[in-house]
């Protein structure tokens, strides 16, 4: 697993052009963050992985309001140093979720955006959770997301063997397992940690507007699309939310 995300880093240059596309991505969980977490503070945050900082604008300036003092942490070491080139993080880690280099209870606010889907099988995600919640503080807050095995688009992507999502340029990175709303839950309750709220996110359709994000990208059009695409979001208040968004996201807090 390390291996190809270091070699998707390394062709980032190439495929991640669609920058109006990062910018609605990083808006859907700067949405999710600010509505969930309100005026909280917190002491020291944990971010899983710096993908949306290499690549864009990402959750620094947000993050770093919330907390005091943050880590970033990432499997690949070319993802920390595109990161490190260009956003100003406080602290950068190579580390894997699934054995984490921290402390117990030295985290009061995790935020783990998709990166658990990368995992190769569920017996992983749930030895990740199970680290998270060590590292979790008594009382911490955890925001997780995961691809949404629910949504037709993300069930045919993952049905698909990796060969063929390499070879069709469908994802630029390794896909993974993931888990439903309900196994979701109960792993975290497994791991000491209470689901206190949960929903799914991010209900634009996902592939035809990233190709036309590049095209519009490319000529240097549509500033204004990422803004547009936020009122996709809206279908997260209907009864078919659990089938339109690509993501599920969950609040849960340490007992």
């Amino acid at each position: 697993m390390k291996a190809d995300w270091n070699f998707t880093f390394r062709r980032l240059p190439e495929e991640a052009r669609a920058t109006l596309w990062r910018e609605y991505a990083d808006a859907v969980n700067r949405r999710l963050l600010e509505c969930w977490l309100g005026a909280r503070r917190f002491l020291r945050a944990l971010k899983t992985d710096v993908y949306d900082e290499a690549v864009g604008r990402g959750l620094a300036s947000l993050l770093t309001g919330y907390a005091k003092a943050s880590v970033w942490m990432d499997l690949a070491p070319p993802a920390l140093e595109q990161a490190r080139r260009r956003k100003g993080l406080d602290l950068l880690v190579a580390a894997d979720v699934r054995r984490l280099p921290f402390a117990q209870g030295a985290f009061d606010l995790i935020f783990s955006g998709s990166t658990l889907d990368h995992l190769g099988s569920a017996g992983e995600i749930e030895r990740a959770i199970g680290e998270l919640g060590r590292v979790l503080a008594p009382g911490g807050t955890l925001v997780l997301t995961l691809d949404n095995p629910r949504n037709p688009v993300v069930a045919a992507r993952n049905a698909l063997p990796a060969s063929w999502l390499r070879k069709l340029r469908i994802t630029p990175y390794p896909v993974g397992k993931t888990f439903g709303l309900r196994p979701l839950r109960a792993a975290l309750q497994r791991a000491g940690l209470r689901p206190i709220r949960w929903t799914a996110i991010a209900h634009c359709p996902r592939w035809p507007v990233v190709w036309l994000c590049r095209w519009l990208s490319c000529r240097g059009w549509a500033n204004w699309l990422p803004a547009r695409l936020l009122a996709f979001e809206a279908l997260g208040q209907w009864p078919s939310r659990y089938l339109s968004g690509y993501y599920l996201a969950v609040e849960a807090v340490k007992e």
